[in-house]
């Protein structure tokens, strides 16, 4: 068990299968002794009627996929690469400005700063997103990752 004052300790994706990441909603009680040998005595109960001490194929993914939220952002094309989903016929056409509308309410809390927009541009064509050039500017092709994509997160 451990605290911090980041929103976002877990650094990757993958080791995040480590930890149950919950936000603490009000104090912490630490007069309350905890009964650690009742504790330890249910754990070895449990152990030798079989139950598993691991966690399975789904419960890995299902507990991978809550701590998400908690995963540290390093980086634009990290962000983006959790936002887009493979393109296809269906993706839409968007300027910078909309993709970066989007990345908005997918991560309220990260904040844009320097020369953004021409760093989202670079990372979209690493990602081997299609670009097209109109009077407009550029577009680029995208289809929101609808299943890693909340509005309300």
């Amino acid at each position: 068990i451990a605290t911090t004052n980041s929103d976002r300790p877990l650094v990757d994706a993958t080791g995040s299968r480590r930890y149950l990441c919950v936000n603490v909603a009000g104090p912490i009680d630490f007069t309350t002794p905890t009964d650690y040998p009742q504790l330890y005595a249910q754990l070895l109960a449990e152990l030798h009627e079989g139950r598993p001490f691991w966690l399975d194929d789904q419960q890995t993914t299902q507990l991978m996929e809550q701590n998400e939220r908690f995963r540290e952002v390093s980086g634009i094309q990290q962000i983006l690469t959790s936002m887009i989903a493979p393109t296809d016929e269906q993706g839409e056409w968007m300027p910078l400005t909309e993709i970066l509308k989007h990345l908005q309410e997918r991560f309220p809390k990260y904040r844009p700063t320097g020369n953004f927009l021409r760093e989202m541009g670079r990372a979209l064509k690493a990602l081997h997103v299609e670009t097209k050039h109109t009077n407009v500017g550029n577009l680029y092709k995208i289809r929101l990752n609808k299943n890693n994509y909340n509005k309300n997160e």
